[in-house]
């Protein structure tokens, strides 16, 4: 055996692709894209809500808000604005509190 079993991300444009293709049957479509019979069919089974999700996705800006911190690092600036909800996810995650400074 290979002893550590990788999982497989797929993409929402990889699902709408493989579902497109679907009339091309199941096993073609599974040896095309690399993938076994159940996946695509668990793909063609969900269709409905996959493009439901993708259709109320906001795809300018929830990426770019995500990534922005980032960026910012690996560019080396220092005077970041972070909005509230970046913070306090920030601070949720790494268990730092908000106190307040009596005065």
């Amino acid at each position: 055996m290979s002893g550590i079993s990788t999982t497989r991300k797929r993409s929402f444009e990889f699902k709408a692709k493989d579902r497109s293709v679907y009339t091309n049957g199941e096993g073609r479509i599974a040896e095309s894209f690399g993938v076994g019979l159940f996946t695509v069919s668990d793909i063609y089974r969900s269709r409905r809500q996959l493009t439901d999700f993708v259709s109320h996705m906001d795809t300018s800006n929830s990426c770019s808000s995500r990534k922005s911190m980032k960026k910012a690092t690996k560019l080396g600036i220092d005077n970041i604005v972070a909005s509230s909800g970046c913070l306090t996810n920030f601070k949720s995650r790494h268990g730092i509190r908000e106190l307040e400074i009596p005065g």
